[in-house]
C-alpha cells in the first residue's frame, strides 16, 4: 500500500505527464517547427492550421504570390466541405464570416479586475459585442432560410429549410435543418457522416449528398443575398 508521500509523487508525475501530452498536442495542432514563418504558440485553444502558399488574382488572369518564396502561411484548417474551394469563392467567404461571428460570440472578453473596458469606461462584460455577433448570426440564419431580415417582423411563423425531413417517426431520428447543418460543417468542422449520425440518420451516400448539396446551395444563396458574385460552379 502506498504511503502519503508516494501518492503525492505519483500524482505529481501524472500531472507532469498530462501537461507534456497537452503541450505536444498543441505543438502538432499549430504545426510548430514545420516550415519557415511565424506561428502562434502551441495551444489546444487555437484552431488547427495547415501550411499553404497563398496567391491572389491580378489583372490579366494571372496569379501573384502572397506568401514569400520559400515560406508557408499558417492558415486555419478548413473543413473538408470547404477545403477544395478557391480562396476567392464567395461561398468560402460567407462560410468564414459565419465562423467568425460564431467564434466571436463565444469568445468575447469580459471586463478587467478594475471593472472597466479597454477604453477606460465602465464595461458591460462584453454584452454589447455579444449582441452584435448574435445579430449577425441571426441575419445569416434568415438569409439561409429565405426569411426577411427585418427583425421587427414576427418570427413565430418562420419555417426553417430542411435538408433531410423525417417522413416516418423513428426513435432518435430528427430532421436535418439546413442552417444547423451549415454551422455544424463550417463552425464545428463535422463531416457529413458525423452530421447525419448526430441527427440519427445512417451515413448513406444519398443522405450525405443531400445534406452536402443543401449546405453548398445555402452558402451560394447567402453570397448572392450579400451581393457577391455567383459562386464557382465547379463540383466540390
Amino acid at each position: 500500500m502506498l504511503t502519503g508521500s508516494e501518492l503525492g509523487r505519483a500524482a505529481l508525475y501524472l500531472s507532469n505527464m498530462n501537461l507534456q501530452l497537452v503541450k505536444a498536442a498543441g505543438v502538432r495542432r499549430m504545426q510548430a517547427g514545420r516550415g519557415v514563418g511565424a506561428r502562434l504558440p502551441g495551444t489546444l485553444q487555437g484552431a488547427p492550421v495547415q501550411l499553404v502558399e497563398l496567391s491572389r488574382s491580378i489583372p490579366g488572369g494571372k496569379a501573384e504570390r502572397v506568401t514569400p518564396l520559400g515560406y508557408r502561411t499558417a492558415r486555419r484548417s478548413l473543413p473538408r466541405l470547404l477545403s477544395s474551394m478557391d480562396s476567392a469563392d464567395p461561398r468560402l467567404v460567407v462560410a468564414q464570416m459565419i465562423v467568425d461571428a460564431a467564434e466571436r460570440l463565444g469568445a468575447v472578453p469580459g471586463s478587467n479586475f478594475a471593472g472597466s473596458d479597454s477604453k477606460g469606461e465602465i464595461s458591460d462584460g462584453g454584452a454589447t459585442t455579444r449582441v452584435k455577433h448574435a445579430a449577425r448570426l441571426r441575419d445569416f440564419e434568415a438569409m439561409a432560410n429565405g426569411w426577411p431580415l427585418d427583425r421587427r417582423k414576427a418570427r413565430a411563423n418562420r419555417v426553417p429549410r430542411v435538408a433531410l425531413a423525417v417522413r416516418r417517426r423513428t426513435a432518435n431520428r430528427y430532421s436535418v435543418k439546413v442552417f444547423d447543418a451549415l454551422c455544424l460543417a463550417c463552425v464545428d468542422c463535422l463531416s457529413m457522416d458525423e452530421i447525419l449520425r448526430r441527427h440519427g440518420w445512417p451515413a448513406r451516400t444519398s443522405y450525405r449528398n443531400k445534406v452536402r448539396d443543401a449546405v453548398l446551395k445555402t452558402l451560394d444563396l447567402i453570397a448572392l443575398e450579400m451581393g457577391y458574385a455567383h459562386a464557382a460552379k465547379k463540383t466540390i
